[in-house]
């Protein structure tokens, strides 16, 4: 709380206005995420679904909303089955500011879990975090901030940390700085399953290189950080590339003569346009090879396991 009225307190009155950027109490919190849990799981779980089970959509409401202090182990084993589908549970925030309610949602899941009977220790606050928590934000030093707000909740209440070198885990690829609305790059709309029914064989063999060294990342393996970037800029310019195919073949179709021999006024518009548009991807592949543009950001490519490989 107190990391959050810092987070807010940094931003002027004004510039929070314009922006939308407001810090939110904790008890508000809280019930959003416990509201966002709870659709969740009466989503994913169909016997909720039916009028004939009010009962057990009453008993998933005590067993997200009711204290933990409040809470009866002994009904623990009536909720195993959601063991599962918390442990798969997805959350991102596409503005998370200071990490509020990533802590949030932290908290809430860590209780669920006790309420099942696992310890709250650092190894499910580690897992938690790795497999469920994700967040964007315009503003690094806020993503900054909400990454140390989440070390701190790894490590509350740990009397002992547990021998690992190093003892926190790196969350560059968890929290990502970035715009989380616009999705282009120039005047493309990055999109990898655009034309495409499903992802290629090589674009998902990439992405799974990708994802399997983000969890050497997560776990400390530091020195993978530029070798992940480097993979997720070149899938950007082969993307890039490919779309300048299309867009060279498109003007090669409309540069056909008519049978008057002229190209029509629409055609050569088309052709303006797609050279135009051929001209700026360059620019911006030569840009991505020399590293001059940062803040990338695109939904596909940094979180796939949530875009493309979550049915």
């Amino acid at each position: 709380a107190m990391l959050g009225k810092i987070y807010e307190s940094l931003i002027a009155e004004e510039e929070r206005g314009k922006a939308g950027i407001f810090y939110t109490p904790r008890i508000e919190v809280d019930l959003m995420c416990r509201l966002g849990v709870y659709k969740y799981l009466l989503q994913e779980k169909d016997e909720f679904l039916t009028k004939k089970n009010i009962k057990l959509k009453q008993s998933l409401i005590k067993f997200i909303f009711i204290p933990l202090e409040e809470w009866n182990p002994e009904e623990s084993k009536n909720f195993e089955f959601l063991r599962e589908k918390i442990n798969s549970i997805k959350i991102v925030d596409p503005a998370c500011g200071s990490g509020a309610f990533l802590v949030g949602m932290l908290q809430v899941l860590i209780e669920l879990y006790m309420k099942l009977g696992v310890p709250p220790n650092y190894e499910l606050r580690e897992n938690i975090i790795y497999n469920s928590l994700y967040g964007v934000d315009i503003k690094d030093w806020a993503v900054r901030m909400a990454e140390f707000r989440l070390w701190l909740s790894l490590i509350e209440n740990e009397e002992k940390i547990p021998n690992k070198s190093p003892i926190l885990p790196n969350f560059s690829f968890k929290l990502q700085c970035g715009d989380s609305i616009v999705q282009k790059i120039g005047n493309t709309q990055f999109d990898l399953k655009k034309h495409r029914k499903k992802l290629s064989n090589k674009l998902e063999s990439n992405l799974n290189e990708i994802l399997r060294l983000k969890k050497r990342f997560f776990k400390g393996d530091k020195e993978l950080y530029e070798e992940i970037k480097k993979k997720q800029i070149n899938i950007i310019i082969e993307d890039l590339k490919n779309e300048n195919k299309k867009l060279a073949s498109e003007i090669k179709q409309k540069t056909q003569r008519t049978l008057d021999g002229d190209i029509t006024n629409e055609s050569k518009k088309i052709i303006k346009k797609n050279n135009e548009i051929i001209k700026e991807n360059d620019e911006i592949i030569k840009k991505l090879e020399n590293k001059d543009i940062d803040k990338l950001f695109f939904w596909d490519l940094n979180y796939p396991e949530i875009m493309l490989f979550v049915g």
